[in-house]
């Protein structure tokens, strides 16, 4: 059961909404080609989303919403989108270490636990207290309905492609999030120099991600299914 175009639209989609109230603009960092456009029925008020009215700093898991509209992390919030993306990568690297058809998609599986449990140990060491918010919800959500998906699917090339599709999304997601609210809410040193780091893996696990699956293409894997998952936009 491979992820089709409307769940990668709409849980990327339902993440950036969910955090951001503006969108996210064109990264001429990366070698991106996507349309830059979300959902346009993503109702984020629907799914967990912000609480324009509140300025807390989050102290009961909602987030600042700034007058120009985007988003207010406490540090500690940023902490918890952190933690919550690295236990979905882990979670999901686990399933296709073990049900991954190609050696290559295991091995990135592998790769995706290693490398996330490193940034946890990173970001531990930061000594910030890690707490959730409305953002990190919606990524706890994202991560149970990929791992649901993922342990339903049937090992073989199209599980493959499932767990691709989801990388590709959550990757893309994760890396606006860094640019849109994670960086611009971090104030000390050590934390922006961390989140810039994990941003620099994300884009490259991105690409990975991309090329993997221009790989099975090129074998003859059928991908007719579903959405061409090489995109970078994740239809955002």
């Amino acid at each position: 059961m491979r992820f089709n175009g409307k769940y990668v639209r709409v849980t990327a989609g339902l993440l950036l909404a969910t955090a951001l109230a503006v969108g996210c603009g064109d990264d001429s960092g990366d070698d991106d080609s996507g349309d830059g456009g979300t959902d346009s029925g993503m109702d984020a008020s629907a799914d967990g989303g912000i609480d324009a009215g509140r300025s807390d700093g989050g102290l009961d898991g909602s987030v600042t919403v700034l007058p120009d509209g985007a988003v207010q992390l406490t540090e500690a919030q940023i902490l918890g989108v952190a933690t919550s993306a690295n236990a979905g990568e882990i979670s999901a690297g686990m399933v296709a270490q073990r049900k991954g058809d190609s050696a290559a998609v295991r091995d990135f599986g592998t790769m995706m636990v290693m490398m996330h449990t490193a940034a946890q140990q990173r970001q531990g060491a930061l000594g910030i207290q890690a707490a959730s918010s409305s953002v990190s919800a919606t990524l706890d959500t994202m991560n149970a309905a990929t791992l649901e998906n993922l342990n339903a699917a049937s090992p073989g090339p199209m599980f493959d492609l499932t767990y691709l599709d989801a990388q590709i999304a959550a990757h893309t997601s994760v890396r606006n999030l860094i640019d849109s609210a994670l960086l611009p809410s971090a104030t000390t040193a050590a934390l922006r120099d961390e989140l810039t780091r994990t941003r620099g893996e994300v884009v490259s696990h991105l690409a990975m991600a991309q090329a993997l699956v221009s790989a099975l293409r090129d074998a003859g894997v059928p991908l007719d299914a579903g959405p061409d998952a090489s995109r970078s936009d994740a239809g955002l």
